[in-house]
């Protein structure tokens, strides 16, 4: 035992003893009490600071990414962490990202480990792990535009204007993705057809271009545009010709391809995908998201909602982890916040629309 370490208190000390104590590690951290090597999970709950914490959320974000052959993405999600410090100085209400996700990832787990058995799915974990941690990948380029927007308005207060400026916005070619023959190749398209097989009504190409229009991005939907044309590169690159499988492109190739047939992109990327371009719009979804029928917007709708402890922003107060406690019984959660009424109110509108074998989340 590391006996000097700082005591883990609230919700992440939870957090920490429902995953060491199930064994259903998804990845390659250390959350054994090994002296020889640093628990990196541990250590990311026990941070005393955002720079710490951030820190640490990057070294789980670089062993869990470099496992899943996703390392480029390790480099973005650097990048957003830089940006995100910047933008903080002009937008001090802005919260982190880097280890809310890390944090929406293990949320995950826990919940998985607890809610009801799901059907057995062998690339469930791998689609999580994309969908918690690539969730807000787009939100760089919502800070801008929030940038943008605000600047205008500072203009036109100070000029007085009579006549207000109106900016829209537009992307070329972020839905197309590399031709394939007999195959869908517009994000939006393949997105949407996988909502509707889900049984969620959205229009989710509206949804974007509705926020274009205003000069807006809706990061949600952004972020699914970028993580899906980011690895529809990859796949490309390191399966050229499209094989669909796995034994198909080996038997093409001498260098080891596993994981790059393209079925895996059709069936895991795509879902992640469409998860992630409904988590911030969840009130214009008419009906329930059930959590047997849809379990990766259902964890990142509720993973994201309830991370509201240890989010840093310079300009609005952190919540500490007792902030948020988390009970179960009979595999349902009920859920406890200490926070402003107003937060309490806009997180049970949102957890309204979660069902688990038909019942509500308790929320008090």
């Amino acid at each position: 035992m590391h006996l000097n370490r700082p005591p883990l208190v609230g919700i992440n000390e939870y957090l920490y003893n429902n995953l060491h104590r199930s064994g259903n590690n998804w990845d390659t951290l250390n959350i054994t009490e090994d002296n020889s090597k640093p628990n990196q999970l541990y250590e990311f709950l026990a941070s005393s600071g955002f720079n710490e914490r951030n820190k640490n959320a990057l070294d789980i974000l670089r062993t869990i990414l470099d496992i899943q052959q996703k390392k480029p993405f390790y480099k973005v999600l650097e990048y957003i962490l830089s940006i995100e410090k910047g933008t903080q100085i002009f937008i001090p209400h802005i919260r982190d990202h880097i280890s809310h996700s890390v944090y929406v990832y293990l949320l995950g787990q826990l919940f998985f480990n607890e809610l009801p058995r799901l059907e057995y799915d062998m690339t469930f974990e791998f689609k999580w792990k994309l969908t918690s941690l690539l969730h807000d990948l787009g939100n760089p380029i919502h800070l801008f535009t929030y940038s943008m927007l605000n600047y205008i308005g500072i203009i036109e207060e100070v000029g007085e204007t009579l006549s207000p400026i109106h900016a829209s916005l537009k992307f070329n070619n972020i839905a197309n993705l590399t031709p394939r023959k007999n195959k869908l190749n517009n994000s939006f398209s393949m997105i949407q057809e996988c909502l509707n097989g889900w049984g969620i009504t959205i229009n989710i190409e509206r949804e974007y271009n509705n926020n274009l229009r205003d000069g807006k991005i809706e990061h949600g939907i952004f972020s699914a545009l970028l993580m899906l044309k980011a690895i529809d590169g990859l796949y490309t690159k390191h399966n050229p010709n499209h094989y669909e499988t796995d034994d198909e492109l080996e038997r093409h190739y001498v260098q080891n391809r596993v994981g790059w047939g393209r079925n895996h992109f059709d069936q895991e990327i795509i879902s992640a995908a469409a998860a992630i371009s409904i988590h911030n719009i969840i009130s214009n979804i008419n009906g329930h998201i059930n959590y047997r029928e849809t379990p990766l917007p259902f964890l990142l709708i509720l993973c994201d909602t309830i991370q509201e402890w240890d989010r840093y922003s310079p300009g609005q107060r952190v919540y500490d982890p007792y902030s948020v406690s988390l009970n179960f019984s009979d595999n349902l959660p009920s859920i406890t916040f200490q926070l402003p009424e107003n937060k309490i109110n806009n997180i049970r509108n949102v957890l309204g629309k979660l069902r688990i074998s038909e019942r509500a989340i308790e929320i008090f």
